[in-house]
């Protein structure tokens, strides 16, 4: 089964001061920025937004660009979405989000969990050895907080299958 890129919308316009003013406006960006890169990598993303306070009763899917968009329902969150997402793909998804509480599920259940930061790193040098850079940087942060047993060159076993799954990305 592929990789499903699951991004938190909202999270991911508010990181960003760059996009227009305008909500509307804002996720037609964010949905077109997506989709250049879905075009780019060739796996499903899914980007989720908030419909709790104006949504539909219902929760809202449809496609645009080639990205999978989903509005939570009237009285519901993205975050639960994004949550009940992860219980489902478990490890054969990666989430961006800059929330504490989604990037903790992800950890708890297997899943890769990316900043908005780290994630837009990725989109604006996609193609520059952005990977050798990042395990180098995770080498050097082993290397500063003290002393551990085992190969110190070598990434801790969640750390290295991050990576292996970021590779993709």
């Amino acid at each position: 089964m592929a990789i499903q890129l699951i991004i938190d919308g909202y999270n991911f316009i508010g990181f960003h001061k760059g996009l227009s003013k305008k909500l509307e406006a804002q996720r037609n960006q964010l949905i077109s920025i997506l989709g250049s890169y879905r075009q780019n990598k060739n796996f499903p993303i899914c980007v989720v937004f908030d419909g709790w306070k104006d949504g539909e009763l219902h929760q809202h899917f449809e496609i645009k660009n080639g990205i999978e968009v989903v509005y939570s329902r009237l009285g519901e969150k993205a975050d639960q979405v994004i949550i009940r997402f992860i219980k489902r793909l478990k490890e054969q998804c990666v989430v961006v989000s800059s929330d504490r509480e989604i990037r903790d599920c992800a950890h708890q259940y297997g899943a890769t969990a990316l900043t908005i930061q780290e994630f837009n790193s990725r989109l604006s040098h996609r193609d520059s050895g952005l990977d050798e850079e990042m395990q180098k940087e995770e080498e050097d942060k082993s290397h500063r907080f003290g002393k551990k047993s085992g190969n110190p060159k070598k990434l801790p076993k969640r750390e290295r299958a991050k990576q292996n799954k970021l590779r993709k990305l």
